[in-house]
């Protein structure tokens, strides 16, 4: 079912995050190159320079938590998808993925405007080919007068218009247009090198300029000026090495920009190529920019050109049938009313402890207040629930709101100096974000024809949620190592006694490398798509965490993302305790094997990479490996795998009506 298929990935995610760091061990396979060439394995010493981290595999854990074999060999696990199960992938992901904005629907539209619509476009009285969304899961969404629909002709029809108006039996009627090869698009986009890890960075660019757009033709006998599209090939480098991601000299096709607007990376770099003539440019003979350093502030392209020259569409006269399902109201901030669960404010405070403002306790020297979510889990317990029902109207500097609570012992606050002590906080709320979402119900209405699903069945909604349930179930054959080590531990969790201590710096250590991982997902793929499609992926950075985690589109990815660090880490304590009580052990040989491993994993990689530049690569040693990991992280996590892939060979795991046979 196409709906539940859509976010499988999401999914996905969920459970790499559950099973993070838990590498694999050398297979069987892959014991190492030596086998397959007749060479004599490679031996080495096992001295590595990474920062060495708590060693799992030897510590004594039971400062940590108390285990038994009877706490896990007796355990009973079922695997079934259950109805609350369905409900919750029901209720956090499949309706969310539909949500619209509050909109208004009784007001005329203006420019500058965000606009949610139904359309379909007709040439000589007949629709034309992708000019429908129709049969789309939500409304196109565009600012009127920004080109991002077709072209500004069109969308300034819309000026005027009330979305009540219109309907699908009733829609409105374009006057026709004629559809343009380009046009200019008003409305910035932006991108933030210091968000993608380059900013204050020095390149190195080598460039040949194709030439001047004019027409359909590229002109090269003159010299380029300010507003010029120019058509060119670009190579770049950062620090002597390749900036990969900073070159397109291999594309059939020049890139095309407006000399200042920013498409080119920024517009200090593209004004460098005013007064150049593009006859003097060429691969073989490139223009050179040195020194060009990197933003770090948020880069505004002021236009763009939409080229449509090679649309069937072009010349043509089109007109549009229009239903407008609302006008977005902004994300004002209101003072009005009173706070309730699920509401997003924005508040300074300032928290105190014996009378004494504590470090890190107070946000009211920043320059914006903070956006809290209520019932995020963000703040110390207590915090977000004090907040309900308090108008933010009545709160203000000289008579801030004061919230009573004390510092938890357990968890994130665990060995603070602040840890079981009482606090005050004085809350001044600037107001509460009314960017509220409207998220459909599941009514018949919506599964037929939103989600287009067809049964023979007569109540529609009892077959979707079977329909889903059948999908989880095979989400779950698919990935069922993954999912019995997921339910095994939430099970061991239940009945294991943990200790009110953490082996010291590991849940920040967790937490840092997720934090980067977030980082990397974020900047790869909002520099990839801006690349390749002009635009960016995630509009912010709290919109790819979610991403990266499968969460819903109002959760907190960073409390999330604290929480799972801390279980991590009991993870990989229990996983070691067992394999000690199984008498699983990782000897020397076994690690030295990992690092073949590895080692031919990455040779594999390098040689890959310099065969397309026809290069040779550098052999990669056990010391290139042993940089990156310390030797006690890999008798670690080589003992979490022993642990791991004994226990979910000799637990109990019900399988209810999971399509599995033992």
């Amino acid at each position: 079912m196409k709906p539940m298929k859509r976010l499988l990935s999401a999914l996905s995610l969920l459970l790499a995050v559950a099973i993070l760091f838990s590498f694999s061990a050398c297979k069987k396979k892959n014991k190492n190159a030596a086998e397959t060439t007749g060479e004599a394995p490679v031996d080495f010493d096992l001295v590595s320079t990474a920062d060495p981290i708590f060693d799992y595999y030897r510590a004594d854990l039971s400062d940590y938590l108390t285990i038994t074999r009877d706490n896990y060999l007796n355990l009973r696990v079922s695997l079934d998808v259950t109805d609350e199960d369905v409900e919750k992938y029901v209720n956090d992901h499949l309706l969310p993925s539909y949500r619209t904005p509050v909109m208004a629907t009784d007001r005329a539209v203006a420019d500058k405007d965000t606009v949610y619509i139904y359309y379909t476009g007709y040439t000589d009285d007949f629709p034309f080919d992708n000019g429908s969304n129709q049969n789309a899961d939500k409304p196109y969404t565009f600012v009127v007068g920004s080109g991002d629909f077709f072209c500004a002709d069109v969308e300034n029809q819309l000026v005027g218009k009330i979305p009540a108006d219109t309907s699908t039996e009733n829609p409105l009627t374009t006057e026709d247009v004629v559809f343009p090869a380009r046009h200019f698009v008003p409305l910035a986009k932006a991108i933030e090198y210091e968000g993608l890890g380059i900013a204050g960075l020095t390149a190195h660019f080598e460039i040949a300029i194709a030439g001047i757009v004019d027409g359909d033709d590229l002109v090269t006998d003159r010299a380029i000026a300010q507003g010029d599209t120019v058509a060119l090939y670009y190579a770049s480098s950062i620090g002597g090495a390749r900036f990969v991601e900073g070159s397109n000299s291999d594309d059939d096709e020049p890139a095309r920009f407006v000399i200042g607007s920013g498409d080119f990376f920024f517009a200090d770099l593209e004004n460098q190529l005013i007064g150049k003539i593009p006859s003097e440019t060429s691969k073989e003979h490139p223009l050179t920019i040195d020194d060009v350093v990197f933003p770090e502030d948020t880069v505004v392209p002021s236009f763009e050109t939409k080229d449509y020259t090679d649309e069937k569409l072009v010349g043509k006269t089109v007109r549009f049938k229009i239903t407008i399902a609302g006008i977005v109201d902004g994300d004002d901030l209101v003072t009005d009313r009173a706070i309730a669960p699920g509401d997003a404010v924005s508040v300074y405070y300032t928290g105190y402890a014996d009378n004494y403002a504590f470090s890190g306790g107070s946000n009211v020297g920043d320059e914006e207040p903070y956006e809290l979510g209520i019932g995020s889990g963000a703040f110390i317990p207590g915090f977000e629930e004090a907040l309900i029902g308090v108008r933010p109207d009545e709160t203000s500097d000289e008579a801030p709101h004061t919230i009573n609570v004390t510092f938890p012992t357990d968890g994130r606050y665990e060995g603070n100096p602040l840890a079981g002590k009482p606090a005050r906080f004085d809350v001044v709320i600037k107001g509460i974000f009314d960017n509220a979402w409207n998220i459909p119900e599941l009514t018949p209405e919506f599964v037929t024809e939103k989600l287009q699903f067809e049964t023979e069945e007569a109540d529609v909604v009892a077959a979707l949620r079977l329909d889903v349930k059948n999908w989880m179930r095979e989400n779950k054959v698919g990935n069922l190592d993954s999912h019995k080590l997921i339910r095994t531990m939430e099970e061991l969790f239940k009945v294991l006694e943990f200790k009110d201590a953490y082996p010291e710096g590991e849940q920040e250590r967790y937490e840092e490398l997720m934090f980067e991982d977030v980082i990397s997902y974020y900047q790869y793929y909002n520099y990839m798509y801006y690349m390749y499609y002009g635009y960016v992926c995630f509009e912010d950075q709290d919109e790819a965490g979610r991403s990266y985690y499968g969460l819903r589109f109002d959760a907190d990815w960073e409390a999330y993302q604290h929480t799972e660090s801390f279980r991590i880490v009991r993870q990989t304590m229990v996983l070691n305790m067992i394999a000690r009580l199984e008498g699983l052990t990782v000897t020397e040989e076994d690690v030295k094997a990992w690092v073949r491993e590895q080692m031919q994993s990455q040779q594999e990689q390098a040689d890959q990479t310099a065969a397309q530049s026809g290069e040779e690569a550098d052999k990669v040693t056990p010391a290139d490996i042993l940089a990156g990991i310390s030797v006690e992280e890999i008798y670690t996590q080589l003992a979490s795998k022993k642990a791991q892939e004994f226990i979910l060979n000799s637990i109990t795991f019900d399988y209810g009506e999971l399509p599995i046979t033992d």
